[in-house]
Formats: C-alpha cells, structure tokens, sequence
C-alpha cells in the first residue's frame, strides 16, 4: 500500500508528462490553441533584500506574468501554474494571482485580453532560476525570457 501511494504521488506525474506531452513553447513567442491566445511576458524574483520589487510583493516569491486572450471564459486557477526550476527537483505549484479578486481567482470572459501575474513561493537556494512556466489545462510549457 505504502509502495503504491508513493509510486501515485512520485513517480506517476512523471511518467504522465512524458506520454500526454505538452505544446512546447519558445521564449518571447506565443501559445494559441484552445480558444487562448498566451504569452509570457515577465519574470520577476523578489528577495527580501530586494526592496525594490513589485508592488504587494511577498518576499521569496517569483512573479510570473502572462498576457492572455480569451475566446472563451476561462477561470483558471493560481495553482494550474507550475514552475520548472532550474536544477532539477519538483515544480513549484502557483500559490496566488496578484491583484485579484478577494476570493483570489481569475476569470476572463469572452474575447477580454489581460495581464495575470501569478505567485510561486521562491526557493530558499540561491542559485535556483525559473526556466519553464507550465500550464496544467491545455497542457503547454512556456520557456521563460532570459
């Protein structure tokens, strides 16, 4: 039973990824598919001896920010984000949009374009860099601008 749950929680994602693949998308370009039109603008690291970073920013965050079209309503939610870091390890899931709604979710309606910034708790290593955004649902990585 043991051996089972932690072959479903570890090893399972991976091997998902690997055959239900996901649209690769290059830095700077867009992903248009499933009624979206969606590019990655931004990346923002915010550390707390970086007092200079976005506005309501909590410190060791990445920010990440997505310029999308919707031809039809969408209401993704801030954890359908995934961050691939660099090094290795597990994806770092969404946790938050910046400036939403009260209730923290988004939901873009019919032909409305908008910037979303999303919030990934940042690694307490240094070294670590963000270099692919994920989306869960339609399945698309996005390289990350340099």
């Amino acid at each position: 039973m043991v051996v089972g749950a932690t072959f479903a929680f570890y090893g399972l994602p991976p091997i998902l990824r690997h055959f239900y693949g996901e649209t690769k998308v290059a830095a700077d370009e867009f992903y248009e598919g499933d009624a979206k039109i969606i590019r990655v603008l931004r990346v923002e690291s915010v550390r707390p001896d970086l007092p200079d970073g976005p506005s309501d920013s909590v410190p060791l965050s990445y920010y990440v920010t997505v310029s999308v079209v919707a031809a039809k309503t969408w209401a993704p939610k801030a954890s359908d984000f995934s961050l691939e870091l660099s090094g290795g390890g597990d994806w770092v899931s969404g946790v938050a949009y910046k400036g939403a709604n009260p209730d923290g979710a988004i939901s873009l309606k019919l032909l409305e374009e908008a910037e979303v910034t999303i919030r990934f708790p940042r690694p307490i290593e240094a070294s670590t860099v963000p270099r692919y955004l994920h989306l869960a649902s339609p399945r698309v990585r996005f390289a990350l601008p340099k």
